[in-house]
């Protein structure tokens, strides 16, 4: 009995068969990645969400005051939780939430999109400080700085001061009872900053959280220019600060305000 002809794939169906797999491996991965951020975005509004109840458990324990504010060299810098001078284990601003307990987990402080170590939860360049404890950089002899991944609303300068003290006889933390926050404002949103972290983060935009407690999102083309010239006014720090928010302009001017308009 004759034996029956050998089946197998020639040279020619094998690269056929190699070249679908390709083009369906390459149909897919963006749209992978597209669902992975997409999922990343939600998570990111939904940290946000919870830090701006967060905020608002602390106004309701300190008169109204909210801890937003800024370094007082610029207001590009407000996202510093903890800082290395002004005394051990020192808070400041969006840190005072963690000190007060208002703070449930410390992954909700940062977006999980972001690539910067500097501004990722717990990396040897961003170490988490539990309450009350101090941070010594590698060499032992200074204090090492936390960061938050979110920027704040750069209102009022931040002093080494609690938030129902006051400063040249001016409170120091906004009051979110004020008339200012009856209209919709952005009170803490993505690193915007710097152009990196808004470029690395959300393709499609800037996440937010305002002051009647919803989130947010800008797109990018609605500030990709204020970006760019932070870019070019990188040690010019007035500048800078103007870009962020000038509300002695009129109509007010900057980034947080077009952050203000960010869709629900």
């Amino acid at each position: 009995m004759a034996a029956s002809p050998r089946s197998a794939f020639t040279l020619i169906e094998l690269l056929v068969v190699i070249s679908i797999i390709a083009l369906l491996i390459g149909i897919l991965l963006p749209a992978l990645g597209a669902a992975r951020e997409t999922a990343r975005s939600a998570a990111c509004s939904s940290n946000l969400r919870q830090m701006g109840v967060a905020n608002m458990a602390y106004a309701a324990d300190h008169g109204g005051a909210i801890p937003i504010g800024y370094d007082s060299t610029t207001k590009r810098s407000t996202y510093f939780l903890y800082f290395r001078t002004g005394g051990p284990g020192v808070a400041i601003t969006q840190g005072l939430l963690n000190e007060e307990g208002f703070l449930g987990a410390p992954e909700a402080v940062y977006c999980p999109s972001e690539q910067n170590e500097g501004r990722q939860y717990n990396t040897e360049r961003n170490p988490w400080r539990l309450k009350g404890g101090i941070l010594l950089d590698p060499a032992g002899d200074k204090l090492q700085p936390t960061r938050s991944g979110y920027d704040c609303r750069p209102m009022r300068v931040w002093q080494f001061l609690k938030p129902y003290e006051t400063l040249g006889g001016r409170v120091l933390f906004p009051n979110i009872n004020e008339q200012y926050f009856m209209e919709r404002k952005a009170i803490l949103s993505d690193a915007v900053a710097f152009q990196n972290s808004v470029v690395n983060r959300h393709e499609n935009g800037v996440n937010s959280v305002h002051s009647d407690g919803s989130v947010g999102r800008t797109p990018n083309k609605e500030v990709d220019d204020i970006i760019e010239q932070l870019v070019g006014s990188f040690h010019d720090n007035e500048a800078a600060s103007q870009l962020m928010l000038d509300e002695d302009a009129d109509p007010p001017t900057g980034l947080w305000i077009r952050l203000d308009k960010g869709e629900r």
